[in-house]
Formats: C-alpha cells, sequence, structure tokens
C-alpha cells in the first residue's frame, strides 16, 4: 500500500505538492529503467523537491527491483519515497485489465490525483514466441506483450484522470518503425487505410512469411502511431515514443538456442562487440538514454519536441530527430494512419469488456 500522499490536489502549484513519477518497467536488470531512477532522485534532491517515485513491474522482479530502489531514499536524504508495486500483465487480455486495475487502485489509494510523470519501458519480446497466437485474442505474441499493457493501462488513467494537464507520457519506441534497412528491418507498410489491414498485422495474418525482423518493425509503427492519435486526441498531456537506441539492455537477456540459431549468433556476436559499437557510436550508453528521457518526462531543460512523435537519436550530432522526417517514416506522420492504429488496438484491448473507449 502506497502511503497517502500530501497535497495532492491539482489545483496547488506544482512546486508545492509530492509530484508522482510512475516508471513501468518489465524487468530488474535493465539499466535505462535504474538510471532514471536514479536521475530523477538526484534531481529532486538538487532542486530540494518532494516526490514519490513507484517502479511497476511483474511480481518476478520485485525483489530484483528493490535492491536498486531501496537506496534511493537515503541518496535523496528522505526527499524521495520509492515503492514497487506490482504490473503483471499475462498472456490474455483479462490479466492486462487485472494487472492495471491492482496499479492504478494502488495509487488512487495512495491518494494521488495525477501521475506527472509515465515512463512506459517494456523491453524486447521472446523471439520463439512472436507468432505465436494468444487464445483469447487472436494476437500474435510479440504485439500482445508489447501493445496490450501499454493500451489497458493508459486507457485506465486516461479515464480515471490520472494523467491529465500537465502530465508527460515517454514510451520506449525503436527507430524500426520507420525501417533501418541496413541492420535487417524493412519499411513497416500498410495496405490499406482500413482497421482491418491493421488488424491482420497485430494477429499476423498478414505476413506471409513469418521474420521477427518484420513483425517487430511493423509492431513498433503501429505503436508510434498509436501515440500520435492519443497525442492529438489529448493535447493537454505530453506523449512522446523515443528510442532509446541500441543499449546494452537489447542485449542482457539470457539468450538460448531454442530461441533460433540466427538470434542466438546475432545476440551473442553484438554482446562481446558492444564496447567496440559503442567507440564508433553506433551503440549507446545506456546513461545517455536515460538522462534523455529524463528530460522527455521532466521539461528540464525546455523540451522543445512536439508531443506525439517518435524520436530517434542521431548518434553523430547526438540531436533528437523526427523520425518522420526520415527516409521510410512519412506514414508515422500521417493522422489517418494513427488513428486506425487507434482503433484497432482499441479493439483487442476492449474485446469482451465494457471499458470505456477513450
Amino acid at each position: 500500500t502506497i502511503m497517502a500522499a500530501t497535497n495532492s490536489d491539482k489545483s496547488e502549484p506544482s512546486s508545492k505538492r509530492e509530484r508522482l513519477h510512475l516508471i513501468v518497467t518489465n524487468r530488474s536488470d535493465l539499466l535505462v529503467s535504474k538510471e532514471v531512477a536514479h536521475l530523477l532522485t538526484v534531481s529532486a534532491k538538487k532542486k530540494d523537491q518532494v516526490c514519490r517515485i513507484v517502479v511497476a513491474c511483474p511480481d518476478q522482479f520485485q525483489a530484483g527491483c528493490k535492491v536498486w530502489t531501496d537506496p534511493l531514499e537515503e541518496l535523496s536524504d528522505q526527499r524521495v519515497t520509492v515503492q514497487v508495486l506490482s504490473f503483471t500483465p499475462q498472456d490474455n487480455i483479462a490479466s492486462c485489465h487485472s494487472a492495471t486495475d491492482q496499479l492504478v487502485g494502488a495509487l488512487e489509494e495512495g491518494g494521488y490525483s495525477q501521475v506527472d510523470s509515465l515512463l512506459f519501458n517494456w523491453h524486447g519480446a521472446i523471439p520463439e514466441r512472436g507468432f505465436e497466437k494468444m487464445g483469447d485474442s487472436g494476437l500474435v505474441h510479440m504485439a500482445h506483450y508489447k501493445t496490450m499493457g501499454l493500451v489497458a493501462l493508459l486507457d485506465a488513467l486516461l479515464k480515471r484522470s490520472l494523467l491529465s494537464q500537465g502530465s508527460r507520457v515517454v514510451v520506449a519506441g525503436s527507430e524500426a518503425a520507420r525501417g533501418i534497412p541496413e541492420m535487417g528491418f524493412e519499411v513497416p507498410t500498410f495496405d490499406a487505410d482500413s482497421v482491418d489491414s491493421f488488424v491482420a498485422l497485430l494477429n499476423g495474418s498478414r505476413l506471409a512469411h513469418p521474420d521477427y525482423n518484420e513483425l517487430y518493425g511493423h509492431i513498433e509503427a503501429i505503436m508510434a502511431l498509436y501515440i500520435g492519435s492519443l497525442a492529438r486526441k489529448h493535447p493537454e498531456i505530453h506523449f512522446q515514443a523515443m528510442s532509446p537506441g541500441m543499449t546494452a539492455d537489447s542485449f542482457n537477456w539470457e539468450v538460448q538456442l531454442h530461441h533460433g540459431i540466427r538470434h542466438y549468433i546475432t545476440v551473442k556476436l553484438i554482446r562481446t562487440l558492444f564496447p567496440l559499437l559503442l567507440r564508433n557510436g553506433i551503440g549507446v550508453d545506456y546513461r545517455v538514454s536515460a538522462e534523455n528521457f529524463v528530460q522527455a518526462l521532466t521539461s528540464t531543460p525546455k523540451w522543445e519536441h512536439p508531443s506525439g512523435l517518435l524520436l530517434g537519436m542521431d548518434n553523430k550530432t547526438h540531436t533528437w530527430v523526427d523520425q518522420s522526417k526520415v527516409e521510410g517514416g512519412a506514414q508515422l506522420a500521417d493522422a489517418t494512419k494513427q488513428d486506425l492504429a487507434f482503433d484497432a488496438l482499441q479493439s483487442y484491448v476492449h474485446k469482451g469488456s465494457n471499458a470505456k473507449v477513450l
């Protein structure tokens, strides 16, 4: 249970109430999530601010998260209170709603009326399960894993007004959404401007020759389009999809031969060569990615990028680039496709549910 927050009335100036930062992460060993929590703590101490950081993760990773969250309160000289809560969506839609209700209920029980910032860093998917169909929805596993928990959570936070005027939402995304041909990710394509064309990608039926990279790119594109649609529907909230870049988090999962020989060799090779990739500006230091996320989450320094964009870092200039301006990415700014992606995801997350579609 979260202790009751003091001065939680939204009408008070933000500097006079306890701010709430929510980090949703699917593993305890994600270096970017860990560093974001650390940087938010350091910032609060430096500015003499009082805030609460809630880290939400699957049950099996809570003990691991507490290893790095417990020292943060002392680091902040008690200005920051840190809580680890459960967010454990499983392989069915009902569990996504149940996990969301449990998390949002805990926030409301704590007396909070607004989530000031939300980072959704739900990293990776298991290659061998990418095209496996989920029984209650028909979604392929990767689509379910990457989107259903996110959509259910954002829907609930919006419905209960926990995301409201001034809230900032950052969702970890990927440049694969606009294609990275040199890395084996072709530009995602959409056959027609219809919800069915997006549904066919989410359930895998549109991909005649199942390929993990092709599926991943399309799911990332649908997520980026969904964020663009949300930004237009809720202009009072800042939504951003951001790529952390190729960090060590991309390759720190325990790959096994049964994940597929190509993925096994690729991950092992890149993990070995990662220090070289860092030196050559291909890989990204996780601390840099975390700092970038914190800037977007807090608008400090003032964040100049419009809501709704998928941003990626240019490793040569170290500047953020709107991925819709990069070759292959123009469709990410297409309002029609954004709303179709939104409608397709909504049709799945509310299948068999009486929840309000926002």
